[in-house]
């Protein structure tokens, strides 16, 4: 837990200085990498694009030959390019690999990888999220402790529990809040920022190179693909497992008799990563669909499109790095992911969902449903048995329609929409903080009413729908 909050600590720190002598500038046109007083040894753009050079050294020369644009200086010198705000950015540093566009950077190591977007930083250690830092306040779990530092003060939980959530403890949370907040936000705003620093780390290297245009329909030459295609045939009672690492999985049904599968494996490392990985497609009781790493974190997207026969059921669809998507499909679901979104739509059968750092959209599933997830909105549409709504910084959006269980939407620092049917009977609980609760056009008993706090009833009451958050409104709309 030290190490974390040294290593973020240094961060935030190191990036606050050295804007005090390096700048990048955004504009609707174009990023403005603006390197002073540095040896860029040689920096290379692969590809076409419209890049401009600026500099101040008589030393340092531009260069084109075919697709690639050099920039080459031994001493040190200003140099500012400007890059396309369009394109995105790939290059590799030791043993990172730098992903950047004008909204979000990337660094990705054998352990870690590290995400600047949407004003926060991102620290995924082996799958798990370990860091989170926003305007809204620090969040660490490592070696079995749990930091959460707000302007509601200083939470620890682990072995020794602290809480701090007194005025000085407030105080102080708020504090180290603004200060990281302020200087990842500023980051965020532009996180091709630190990209001059990699670069500058690398003076006495002999070059860096950096493609552009990697995204998934690039046809850069420098990302090493793959694709598979396997089938198999199940039994009219076969139920599916699918386990994934690094990658999106996408399944729906179709009228075939056999589950087909379309593999897509990518490597910034080359083809050789891909024989690290292996694609395993094992009957047990039930069938699974399994990425085996053989090597220990291989630098490898894996990405699956699964067409399964309808009728076939789904159990457990588990990836990492990358979202899901279930469409027309049945079956008692259990789907988890971290760093990407999920997407369920028509399901027949119950709904549990997880993920981090990514949103939920929910439409119609005909069993009790349960979602979960942190820094990311959640919307639900034409759900017949909600359970249990959680998400943390982000919206949530739901509609009920009828209702045979209590409800909970829970959020902080974003607003609930809620959308019920007139002729629910239903006990009504919202609270809030520092915003306001609103009725917009649905007819409540209130027995109590206050700014931050409603209680009431729908109907005749009944089971009870909860919706709390923090820092923003609750919004309560009758269903059309």
């Amino acid at each position: 837990m030290k190490k974390v909050f040294l290593v973020v600590g240094l961060m935030i720190i190191s990036m606050i200085l050295m804007a005090l002598s390096q700048t990048i500038q955004m504009d609707f046109e174009e990023i403005e990498l603006d390197f002073d007083n540095v040896r860029l040894k040689t920096l290379e753009f692969y590809d076409k694009a419209d890049i401009e050079v600026n500099h101040n050294g008589t030393d340092v020369t531009v260069s084109k030959k075919g697709n690639v644009l050099s920039i080459a200086s031994d001493n040190y010198s200003k140099v500012s390019v400007y890059l396309p705000v369009s394109k995105k950015y790939i290059m590799k540093v030791d043993d990172a690999v730098c992903k950047f566009d004008s909204e979000t950077l990337i660094i990705e190591t054998d352990d870690e990888v590290v995400t600047f977007a949407d004003e926060s930083l991102t620290v995924v250690e082996d799958g798990e999220k370990i860091v989170h830092i926003s305007k809204e306040g620090i969040i660490v779990d490592d070696d079995g402790e749990h930091v959460e530092i707000t302007n509601k003060g200083i939470v620890v939980e682990g072995d020794e529990n602290t809480n701090l959530t007194g005025f000085w403890g407030q105080l102080l949370g708020g504090f180290i809040r603004f200060v990281a907040g302020s200087s990842i936000s500023w980051v965020g705003k532009s996180p091709a920022r630190i990209v001059k620093y990699m670069v500058n780390d690398q003076n006495d290297n002999n070059s860096i190179g950096i493609n552009i245009n990697w995204d998934e329909d690039s046809e850069d030459g420098d990302i090493a693909k793959k694709e598979i295609s396997k089938s198999f045939e199940p039994d009219k009672k076969a139920t599916l497992n699918v386990f994934n690492i690094n990658g999106s999985v996408d399944i729906e049904s179709w009228d075939g008799k056999t589950v087909e599968i379309e593999t897509r494996m990518k490597s910034t490392r080359g083809e050789e990563e891909f024989e690290k990985v292996e694609i395993e497609i094992k009957k047990e009781k039930d069938w699974h669909i399994n990425t085996i790493h053989h090597k220990k974190r291989p630098k490898v997207s894996v990405s699956y499109d699964i067409k399964v026969p309808r009728g076939m059921k789904l159990d457990n669809i588990i990836t990492s790095n990358g979202s899901i998507d279930i469409e027309d499909c049945r079956g008692n679901m259990s789907l988890r992911s971290s760093n990407g979104r999920i997407i369920v739509e028509n399901v027949d059968g119950k709904l549990d969902a997880f993920t981090s750092n990514g949103s939920i959209d929910i439409e119609n599933v005909t069993g009790k449903v349960n979602v979960t997830t942190s820094n990311g909105s959640i919307s639900i549409d034409e759900v017949d048995h909600l359970k249990n709504v959680i998400t943390s910084n982000a919206d949530i959006e739901v509609e009920i329609d009828n209702i045979d269980n209590d409800i909970l939407l829970s959020t902080s620092n974003a607003s609930i929409n809620l959308y019920l049917n007139p002729k629910l009977d239903a006990d009504i609980f919202a609270t809030t903080s520092n915003a306001s609760i609103d009725l917009s056009g649905i007819e409540l008993n209130v027995s109590r009413m206050s700014k931050n706090t409603l209680e009431g009833t729908l109907g005749k009451g009944g089971d009870k729908i909860t919706a709390s958050t923090s820092n923003a409104d609750v919004n309560i709309y009758k269903l059309k």
